[in-house]
């Protein structure tokens, strides 16, 4: 029979947000995961001279004994690159058992409750955010209601810093619009300017992680088939009108398949004649 256990995991060296995506990782090799809390950034407690951490608490269902379970935890500790500093010191990953069921444990390797979560913003925000009704086995009050007599001050929700990148290209096309009163309803020339942003929170030393060339390639693929070509004649077009607002939802649909399934957000396509009928489309 498989137990219920919550985990508390926390990094605040080098890639802090990978580092949880790790453990998380290597935690799905043997348990269950049931639910992940948001992620939350918290100043360091005990020894302040290191960066803030970041924190997320996880639910679990495992059928592996206490033991076994801190064995699992400290490997995934160990396999990260976790190494001994002073005490309550910066350190890539910590993952800690901070419940197990409703078991009482107090024994030389392994105490659970984990005998600090209480004192523990850290701990008892993301836990109330998953857990709220679950009983302490020792204090017998649910996790609401301990949290909500703790301060919870230095606990905020993380936003991860977010990095742009925005490729532009041009087309030159012929079209008419249907039902406008002016030189656009008779077939003549434009030459448009297009641009494409996008956005990731993942960056190595020259920015987003993303081949730009293929990126490159993919948007004037697509502003290929714009150039040079009647647009009322292209089948997106044959019912709706080629003006600057639609061809930028055009191209904005052609792209976001390029991002499916990877960490980078495609934010807006916009489309131009001249700065004054410039038009972003952002879903």
């Amino acid at each position: 029979m498989k137990t219920r256990v919550f985990l508390c995991l926390g990094s605040n060296l080098g890639d802090r947000k990978g580092n949880l995506d790790d453990a998380l990782r290597l935690i799905s090799d043997f348990a269950d995961i049931r639910n992940v809390s948001s992620v939350y950034e918290t100043a360091p407690v005990g020894y302040l001279d290191q960066p803030d951490f970041l924190n997320v608490v996880c639910e679990i269902s495992t059928d592996l004994k206490p033991q076994e379970l801190l064995e699992r935890t400290q490997g995934i500790e160990r396999e990260l690159g976790r190494r001994k500093t002073v005490r309550f010191g910066p350190r890539n990953i910590d993952v800690d058992i901070i419940l197990y069921g409703n078991e009482i444990i107090n024994s030389d390797k392994l105490t659970i409750p984990h005998a600090r979560m209480t004192d523990r913003a850290f701990v008892m925000v993301p836990l109330c955010e998953i857990a709220p009704d679950v009983v302490h086995p020792v204090r017998h009050m649910t996790i609401h209601d301990i949290t909500d007599k703790i301060d919870k001050s230095g606990v905020k929700k993380w936003r991860p810093e977010m990095f742009n990148l925005t490729v532009r290209g041009h087309f030159s096309s012929a079209h008419a619009l249907r039902g406008y009163k002016g030189k656009c309803e008779a077939l003549h020339g434009h030459t448009f300017r297009a641009a494409v942003k996008i956005q990731s929170e993942k960056q190595n030393e020259i920015g987003i992680v993303y081949d730009f060339t293929d990126l490159k390639a993919e948007f004037n693929k697509i502003l290929d088939e714009l150039d040079h070509h009647n647009l009322n004649e292209l089948d997106y077009f044959r019912d709706i009108n080629p003006s600057s607002e639609n061809l930028a939802i055009y191209i904005y649909n052609k792209m976001k398949p390029l991002f499916d399934g990877t960490d980078i957000k495609l934010v807006s396509v916009e489309v131009w004649e001249s700065e004054s009928s410039s038009v972003e489309y952002i879903p």
